[in-house]
């Protein structure tokens, strides 16, 4: 089978840049490049996954292969969630309060294995939508996507001040969820397959979307990080709905052939055990910020190698 493998690599470079986000990099050399980055640029990596998945999930519909597909990120999820269980498992006595917290870890996943059934759930909702006229998806999606936008500034600035409801809209699950985030990125990435966008946009409206969508992307960081009231990270930025898609459809532009999956599942392997060698390197290394990034990257990138071959034998690894 063909692949882009402009698209493959772009996959590895944003599963390094979420490596980057979660290991603080920049952390210790700079306080501004860290926040650019960590809690800007690199937000741009999970929409794009979720957008690469939309793509994808065309053909599949097309071919009835939708259920095997979701079965393949069910075994994913189940598997990851069992490699990680000693992180997020702790036996404690059985209040409505811990079981509520374990049910919510089981359905949203355990810190970036939120991921997964994000995707799952929206995939099922784009076939939900595979049916209805395109324009009444695409508006549903995007007054999702807004709602979800809304719901993050409402929570990152503190819109209902110190009340229930300010922390409410600060519970992440909230707006990061297959709702609010996964639908509107999965179904546009579906529907720029469906209707071959990437061929009808041209390249130079696309780097000039790209280079807008970037600058109002670093402008909103920017102008979080220097709000007084900030707390926490910030996820969900309104410009990530336009420069996604366009680095998506100028990636699929490159169109360099390849045959080898390699790279795909480098990407992978280093999104789902990058966490792992963080907390291994916490416990027994005093690094933190750009040193620990580059060691947690470099890692998962050997470690990915030894996935990969193990995926040969069992494949609901990769």
């Amino acid at each position: 089978m063909n692949r882009n493998l402009a698209l493959d690599g772009l996959k590895v470079g944003l599963a390094l840049s979420v490596v980057a986000q979660h290991a603080a990099f920049l952390a210790g050399y700079s306080a501004l490049g860290y926040y650019l980055t960590s809690d800007g640029l690199f937000r741009v990596a999970v929409p794009i996954f979720l957008l690469i998945n939309g793509f994808f999930l065309y053909p599949a519909l097309s071919s009835g292969r939708h259920f095997a597909w979701l079965k393949r990120l069910a075994y994913l999820y189940v598997f990851w969630m069992a490699f990680y269980i000693y992180m997020w498992f702790k036996p404690e006595p059985l209040t409505i309060r811990n079981v509520g917290h374990l049910a919510s870890i089981l359905f949203f996943g355990y810190f970036h294995l939120w991921y997964l059934p994000c995707l799952i759930g929206a995939v099922l909702l784009v076939f939900v939508f595979r049916n209805v006229r395109p324009w009444i998806s695409l508006l549903t999606a995007l007054v999702l996507c807004a709602i979800g936008i809304a719901i993050q500034y409402a929570g990152a600035y503190h819109w209902f001040g110190n009340t229930r409801v300010d922390e409410l809209f600060n519970y992440s699950p909230l707006h990061r969820n297959f709702l609010f985030f996964g639908f509107p990125f999965v179904y546009v990435g579906y529907l720029t397959n469906k209707y071959r966008l990437h061929r009808r946009i041209p390249l130079t409206a696309l780097a000039f979307i790209v280079a807008l969508g970037l600058a109002l992307l670093l402008a909103e960081s920017y102008g979080y990080r220097v709000h007084p009231g900030k707390e926490g990270g910030f996820e969900y930025f309104a410009s990530l709905i336009l420069v996604c898609p366009a680095i998506l459809m100028l990636f699929l532009k490159l169109e360099i052939e390849g045959f080898t999956k390699d790279l795909a599942l480098f990407a992978n392997g280093i999104y789902f055990v990058h966490v792992w060698f963080i907390v291994l390197y916490v416990r027994i290394a005093d690094l933190s910020g750009t040193a620990m990034a580059l060691l947690v990257a470099s890692s998962s990138v050997i470690g990915s190698f030894f996935l990969i071959k193990a995926n040969e034998r069992l494949r609901f690894m990769l």
